[in-house]
Parts: structure tokens; sequence; C-alpha cells
């Protein structure tokens, strides 16, 4: 019985990989509606689902609302929802004959209606279910002025979406006058957050923060708002009851940094999306990636999604597919799908599918208590004169190593009684060995994950032992640790123990950072390494 519970245990655990594929247009500008990449866009940006299935797209430069119909066995077909393709200019009326000035967004309520961020007008237009178009808040004007209808004003709308949450209504818009701004359903507008006309970087009280440009914006249903503060290439995060304003991730200059969100750099974000597991999805646009920001208990970090330092088109897993500057993002929750906009087309993220709980909450904690039960265990390693006890089956099935071991009667074991076989174990240290036990038998890893150290040791252990899951775990850690002062040590631990994701994300830190290429650590690299070093340049 115990064997099945951590086959079962074992068996649910998925490896995790993203792929991105393109949906509709090319990386060539102009208008034609169609089919898969025969369409073409003019600068799309902001996206929402239209509610029977599709997508809305905000083409910019092409002056209009433009329809992605999703088709499971059939390409993807687009056709104009509003506006007239290449003609700009502000007229209400039938949304065939309508008029636009360079909408940035669109959002769609969920009884139907669709409002857009009629940028270029400075309006707020709206769409009605009869696809009749009208204007329901701005004046025209250039200006940041609250009020009702078009005595309100807005300098730029860089983003508008439907709020989430409970009894707030309306939506939310960001606005080129450094601020964020909610409007009700009747049009009345009022600035939640943010200093109009004034940019910077402060947290706070709602009117008394900064931002610089903020873009996308994601509502969650407990009432906070996140936002792509782009120029001060930042993630923030608004309260909507209160409009109080705090950094989560960046804010440091611009640049390229992933690990601690204290640490993180960002170049120039856009986009902004948000999960219901405390994960912010990030297009940071002159950097080319997709980013994620994890916001979970315990560790929170900023990693990678997709893209690479490689601008383009490229389809394909992870950080092997290439992103042009990509802008606003969508995320599909029910299919876990993540859409964005890049340049002249639309594209998605197929995002690894969470499995389904299958396991009692009391199955980890049980396993973990056969750790060191002295009556269930048939085997006790000996490590710096302290005991480990465990079982040989399951250390067996997850270990080449182990299977030798007692399969073969290998020197090191020592039967002690007719129950308990005693292993010395020589040249490692208890707490390591006793994690890596830990892990076999309970499929949980218990170190912390921000002890390098510990970290460290533990995928040496793990190569030694030949458990290659733990040593892959320990190498995604250990890529969130990388930094000036131990690139050098992590070249050299990767090089000798076959950590290939360790060795490609310190090649990938070195390349980033000339200051650390001109070290004299460089020479003393090993060859194929230093090759690997050269041939990126």
């Amino acid at each position: 019985p115990r064997l099945v519970c951590w086959i079962v245990c074992h068996v649910i655990m998925v490896d995790l990989v993203s792929t991105v594929s393109t949906v509709a247009g090319s990386l060539e500008h102009g208008f034609r509606d169609g089919r898969g990449k025969n369409v073409k866009f003019c600068n799309p940006v902001g996206l929402d689902f239209s509610g029977d299935g599709g997508i809305l797209v905000a083409d910019c430069n092409n002056h209009c609302i433009r329809k992605v119909v999703l088709k499971s066995n059939s390409p993807t077909y687009v056709e104009t929802f509003a506006g007239i393709p290449g003609e700009s200019g502000c007229k209400d009326g039938d949304a065939s004959q309508a008029l636009f000035k360079c909408p940035y967004s669109v959002t769609v309520s969920s009884d139907g209606t669709v409002y857009v961020a009629d940028t270029g007008n400075y309006r707020i237009r709206k769409i009605d279910s009869s696809k009749v178009v009208s204007t329901l808040a701005g004046s025209g004007e250039r200006k940041v002025t609250d009020g009702k209808g078009q005595s309100a004003s807005f300098c730029s709308l860089l983003d508008i979406i439907c709020s989430k949450s409970n009894g707030a209504g309306g939506f939310y818009v960001s606005d080129n006058g450094h601020c964020i701004r909610h409007v009700t359903d009747d049009g009345t507008v009022s600035t939640l957050a943010g200093t109009p006309s004034q940019s910077g970087h402060q947290n706070g009280d709602g009117r008394q923060a900064k931002f610089y440009n903020p873009c996308q914006l994601a509502c969650t249903s407990s009432g906070e708002i996140y936002v792509a503060d782009q120029n001060n290439h930042a993630i923030r995060v608004v309260n909507a009851d209160t409009g109080m304003v705090k950094t989560i991730a960046g804010g440091n200059d611009s640049g390229f940094m992933n690990g601690a969100i204290d640490t993180s750099k960002f170049n120039y974000p856009l986009g902004v999306a948000v999960d219901d597991d405390g994960q912010c999805f990030v297009a940071d646009q002159h950097n080319d990636r997709i980013r994620t920001v994890s916001l979970s208990a315990g560790i929170q970090t900023v990693s990678t999604l997709v893209g690479s330092s490689e601008k383009g088109l490229q389809d394909g897993d992870g950080q092997h597919s290439t992103l042009q500057r990509p802008r606003y993002l969508l995320l599909d929750r029910s299919t876990d799908t993540l859409f964005f906009t890049q340049d002249n087309c639309l594209r998605k993220v197929s995002l690894p599918r969470k499995p389904l709980p299958q396991l009692e909450p009391s199955l980890p904690q049980d396993m973990l208590s056969l750790v060191d039960n002295q009556h269930l265990s048939d085997v006790v390693f000996k490590v710096q004169e302290k005991s480990i006890y465990a079982l040989k089956g399951i250390l067996r099935l997850r270990s080449q190593y182990f299977d030798r071991m007692f399969s073969s009667g290998m020197k090191e074991s020592v039967q002690t009684t007719a129950a308990v076989t005693e292993v010395p174990i020589e040249d490692v240290d208890y707490e390591s060995f006793k994690a890596l036990i830990v892990y076999l038998m309970t499929d949980q890893l218990t170190v912390d994950p921000n002890d390098y150290k510990m970290i460290r040791h533990l995928l040496v252990v793990s190569d030694q032992f030949m458990v290659d899951r733990l040593k892959l775990h320990c190498e995604r850690l250990l890529e969130r640790h990388i930094q000036a002062d131990n690139v050098f040590e992590l070249v050299h631990l990767a090089v000798s123990h076959g950590a290939e994701r360790v060795k490609a994300a310190t090649l990938r830190y070195i390349n980033q950072n000339r200051e650390i290429r001109q070290r004299p650590e460089m020479k003393q690299l090993p060859s194929d390494f230093l090759g690997d070093v050269v041939k990126s340049f």
C-alpha cells in the first residue's frame, strides 16, 4: 500500500512547458480581413473577448475595431467590427459607418456592450448590442478633467477595462496624463490614483501617488488593479476602494533582470494580466519577452515565460520562440491561453494546464512520516555519525543508484538485522543527504528556496545519486540566484555536474553583462563554455 501511494503521488507531477503560436497577421503592416497569416493589422494594441467566442482588437493605425473569430477546426477568421479601415475621424452612428481615431484599447461588459478607448479623439466610445456607436465621455480636449459625459476630458487614453470588484461597476482607464481613472456606466469620470499631468514614481495615497505613462490595466475580483507603468519600468497595484498604490516589481530603471521582485528589471512594460493563483504576466516590450511575476506565498520572483533576446515571429516552445515588442495581454483562464498583440499580429501562449487536485491533503505528510520511522524502515544511512531511516523499495524505484546498490549487494551496505540494512555514506553532508531522502520518499522539496548554499549542495548530491528530477528542481532554483558575485562559481558547478539549465542561464547572464565579461575570472572558465560565449557574439 505504501508503494501504491507513492506511485500516485509521483504520476501527477508534470513538467510545465509554454508554447507560442501566431493566431493572425504577420510582421507586415497594412489592412486585410481574411484568414490566418493572410490578415493584416496596423499597430494592434488592446483586446478583449467579444462574448461570443471571438476576440475584439483595437487596430490603432487602421482606426477601427477588428473581430477575430476563433475556430478550433479551421483557420482563424478576422473581420471588421466597427469603423472604416484607414479613415480617421469622430462620427457616431452605425458601426460600419462610424469613425474612430487611433483607438488604443477595447473592453466588453457583462451585457455585451463594447467600450472603446478612442485615443486620438480623447473620448470613450460605446457600441451597443445593435452595433450603434455613441460617445459616452470626453470633450475632445486633451487635458485631465473630471466630470460627466462631455464635461470630462482625457489626456490620452491608453487602456480601458471593466471593473470586477464588488459594487464598483463601470470601468477603469489609464490616462497618459499619468493617472488611473474610474468611469461609471453613465459616463461620470473621476480620478482614482495618480497626480494628473505630473509624472513620477511615488507610492502611497491615491491622488498623491505618481505614475509615468501607465498603460494596460488588469482587474481582480478582490478589488486590485494591476498597472503596467511603462516609463517607470514597473508593475504597480492600485486598491480600487482606497486608491492606495504600491509597486510589486521593477521600478529599478530599465533593463532585464529576473529573480527577486525587489531587484527585477523591465524595459518599458506595456501589457499586464493576472490569474487567480497570484501570478502576474507582463508584456516586457523592449526586452521582447513575456515574463511572469509570482506573488504566491513564499518566494516571490520574476521569470521569463516566453521570448528571448532575439526579435521576431518564431513560434515554438518557451524561450526558443521569438517576440517583437509584445504589447497588450488577454488571459483566457478556461483554456489556459494567453493572447497578446505584437507589431502587426495577434499571437497566443498555450500555458501548461494545471493538474486537478488528486491527492488527499494528508498524503504528503503521511509519506513524510515514513522518513526516520525506525519501526517501518528497512534501511538506515549513517551520515556524519547521524542516522536516516527509509524504505528500500521507494528508493530503488526513484534512483538508479539505490536500485543498483540494493539489487546487487554493493559493498557499502551492511545487513545489521534481519529487517534493517545499514549503509554508511561518506563525503556528503547530513542536511543535503537528508533532503535527498525526503524528496525520494515524499516528492517534496523541503529546503528553503532562498538558501543558495544548500540548493547548490543539493544539486551536487542529486547528481551523485542519480536523482534527475531533483537535480532539475535545483537547477531551476539556482537560475533565480545568478548574480555577479556567484556567476563564475555556478558556471563551474554546471559544467562539472551537467547542469544544462544553469549553464545556459549563466551564459545568458554573462552575455547580457559587459562588465562581467571583462573580469579576469573569465580566463579561468572551461574552454568549451568560453567557446559558447564567443559564438553568441
